[in-house]
């Protein structure tokens, strides 16, 4: 769990300027991106489903609670699917769901890198046609 963890810091480090700078599919190293989020949230729950007693193994080991874990792969997928500008900031709105994946993992983020919770739904706009 701790190793898929990591492998997800990682590569919200990795992919940060494609996802906060989406582009419709057909860009080869975005869709590999997508690609690899969907993949690191199938990962995460698998990793879940192979450690017995989840609620108590996961308080004794300081691995993120079960509820966290499911929003994590909840906006993982929000990082798979935030590409092809349906909403207008869509850019912003994956660097929120990147932040959502830090916080529910407790992976750190440094203070100068924090979004403004109370300004996310702001930046939810539908598509100007």
């Amino acid at each position: 769990m701790k190793r898929v963890v990591a492998d997800i810091s990682h590569k919200l480090i990795l992919y940060a300027n494609l996802y906060a700078n989406p582009k419709p599919l057909g860009d080869e190293s975005q869709d590999q991106a997508l690609k690899e989020f969907r993949e690191l949230s199938s990962r995460l729950h698998a990793a879940m489903s192979l450690i017995p007693v989840y609620p108590v193994t996961s308080f004794i080991f300081g691995l993120p609670k079960r509820s966290d874990v499911v929003k994590a792969s909840s906006n993982l997928i929000g990082l798979y699917n935030g590409h092809d500008h349906t909403l207008a900031n869509q850019g912003i709105l994956n660097s929120y769901s990147a932040q959502h994946v830090r916080m529910a993992l407790g992976i750190y983020i440094p203070e100068g890198e924090w979004l403004d919770p109370e300004k996310e739904s702001h930046f939810v706009k539908a598509k100007d046609n």
